[in-house]
């Protein structure tokens, strides 16, 4: 299964893969625009990643003790699953589809941006919600992923 698309693939078109972010970034590119080299790690790899770390059941334990009308018990468990996301490993196939494409890269930093699938609509807009990692060392990259 393919987790990691280089952004000039057409597959990074694709909202429900990519998160608009990164359709958005393929469509500068494929348009001609100056958009630095770089990759999607797609939402299969999320999908990959939740469940060979068992984080399902962490989240909606989690999210079980949330009331929508108490913004600590918001906090308490976002700082929650967090921990839990940090102390999960990325899957290998994942990294060695990742290393395989970075050592095709020039450069020896990235950015490491989030890039929600349903982040902006016509119902709703998430625009600095989500975190974003400048000057990103190749050896960093992972941590900053599960970061996003």
């Amino acid at each position: 299964m393919k987790f990691i698309h280089n952004i000039e693939e057409k597959y990074s078109a694709r909202i429900i893969i990519s998160g608009g972010k990164g359709a958005n970034l393929f469509r500068l590119k494929h348009y001609g625009f100056n958009v630095p080299n770089g990759f999607i790690v797609n939402t299969k790899a999320f999908d990959e990643f939740i469940n060979q770390n068992n984080l399902s059941s962490v989240i909606k334990k989690e999210l079980s003790n949330v009331r929508v009308d108490n913004s600590y018990s918001i906090s308490i468990a976002s700082k929650n699953i967090k921990q839990e996301i940090r102390k999960a490993v990325i899957p290998l196939t994942i990294i060695s589809q990742m290393k395989k494409l970075l050592s095709t890269f020039e450069s020896k930093k990235f950015s490491v941006r989030s890039s929600g699938v349903f982040e902006d609509n016509h119902n709703n807009s998430w625009a600095g919600q989500f975190d974003s990692f400048l000057e990103v060392d190749i050896a960093d990259i992972e941590e900053n992923i599960k970061k996003c």
